[in-house]
C-alpha cells in the first residue's frame, strides 16, 4: 500500500493533531477502496518530520482500533523534512501502511 501525506487542515492549525487525522482518513480511503480496513493493516511505518511529535501522533492512531483490536508492528522514524509541504505549512508525519488478508 502507498503512504499517505496530509493535505493541509482547514482549520488553519496544521498541527501533528490535524496532520495524523488526514493522514489516517486518507489510509482508511485507500485501504477501504482496495476491499482491506484497519484491521487487515499487519505494519506501519511512521515518518515524522520530529519525533518529539510522536506523542500527538499516537493519539490519533490509537482512536484507529477499539481497545480489544491489536494495531499493526510499528516503527516511527524521524527525518529532516517530508515532501509536499507549503511555505508556512510544512508536512509533519507521513504514514506507510501494509494490509494482507488470507484468502
Amino acid at each position: 500500500m502507498n503512504g499517505a501525506i496530509p493535505d493541509h487542515a482547514n482549520d488553519g492549525v496544521n498541527d501533528i493533531q490535524d496532520q495524523s487525522k488526514i493522514v489516517m482518513e486518507n489510509l482508511r480511503a485507500v485501504l477501504a477502496e482496495a476491499g482491506y480496513d484497519f484491521d487487515d493493516a499487519v505494519r506501519a511505518t511512521v515518518y515524522m518530520s520530529d519525533i518529539s511529535l510522536y506523542g500527538g501522533f499516537n493519539e490519533v492512531y490509537g482512536t484507529y482500533w477499539g481497545e480489544t483490536d491489536m494495531p499493526p508492528s510499528r516503527a516511527a522514524v524521524a527525518v529532516k523534512e517530508l515532501p509536499g509541504g507549503k511555505p508556512g505549512a510544512p508536512v509533519l508525519v507521513e504514514v506507510s501502511m501494509v494490509a494482507y488478508k488470507s484468502e
